[in-house]
């Protein structure tokens, strides 16, 4: 039996996890939050990340929605040094004005458990995920059709 796999790509929630400074000067959030406490966590996820998931009928805000959920759950599964590597690098770059958190796995999870408390994060059947780990891939891009079936067979 053949099914569509849900395509993914961790490179699509790195870079919605660190905001810079456009975005903290209009969130009022100081910027030496400390970031390995819960409750500051969940103050900056209120701020930085959960606008995106504000409800909307426009079809481009339910895909993002539903590429970046499907990729953060797919992250949380499979969990690994490459991706710690990826999360650090991108907390470091130079925009980012928040000290990174010294768990990112647990930060993570603190994300899904804020935007999706109802959720479970974990994945039965791993079979039905395809990531593209790829940073070129734009979450607004969508892949046709044929390119994915030749790319990703």
């Amino acid at each position: 039996m053949r099914f569509k796999r849900i395509i993914v790509n961790r490179h699509w929630i790195y870079s919605y996890l660190q905001a810079g400074d456009a975005e903290a000067n209009k969130s009022n959030l100081p910027q030496s939050l400390y970031m390995d406490d819960p409750l500051n966590q969940e103050c900056y996820i209120q701020a930085f990340i959960a606008p995106h998931f504000i409800t909307s009928y426009y079809p481009i805000d339910i895909r993002f929605q539903y590429k970046f959920k499907e990729s953060l759950r797919y992250c949380l599964n499979v969990y690994n040094a490459d991706i710690e590597s990826d999360l650090e690098h991108e907390w470091s770059q130079p925009y980012g004005i928040y000290k990174q958190p010294s768990d990112l796995q647990a930060f993570l999870q603190r994300v899904w458990q804020v935007l999706f408390p109802d959720e479970s994060w974990q994945i039965d059947d791993l079979d039905y995920y395809l990531d593209l780990n790829d940073s070129r891939i734009n979450i607004f891009d969508p892949l046709s059709a044929t390119i994915r079936d030749q790319r990703y067979g």
